[in-house]
């Protein structure tokens, strides 16, 4: 489920990573660095959570898939800012300006 979410907001800190899309967010955490520290605390400030899902990697972090309980941002303007993220990606993509004869 968390593969097909869409996550607008992204944090990297060394070897850790966060991502937050409208219900879930997802961290890949290398444990017991500053980095797990910064992560955490910045999905902590995006919205209060519920552990899914923990999963061990190969690597040696941990990913960990979070459900967003929307105590600091409601479901609906988590969907808008998802909705904006997707419109402004598509805004990004080059176009071809030129003539097929």
């Amino acid at each position: 489920m968390s593969v097909l979410e869409i996550y607008p907001r992204h944090i990297k800190v060394g070897d850790s990573e966060g991502w937050c899309g409208p219900s879930l967010m997802a961290l890949a955490l290398r444990p017991f660095t500053p980095g797990e520290d910064a992560v955490v605390a910045w999905a902590k400030a995006q919205d209060d959570a519920v552990l899914l899902d923990v999963v061990h990697l190969s690597d040696g972090r941990d990913y960990i898939v979070l459900e967003r309980l929307h105590t600091k941002q409601t479901l609906r303007a988590a969907l808008a800012e998802q909705n904006k993220f997707l419109a402004d990606a598509i805004l990004r993509i080059p176009t071809q300006h030129g003539t097929f004869e």
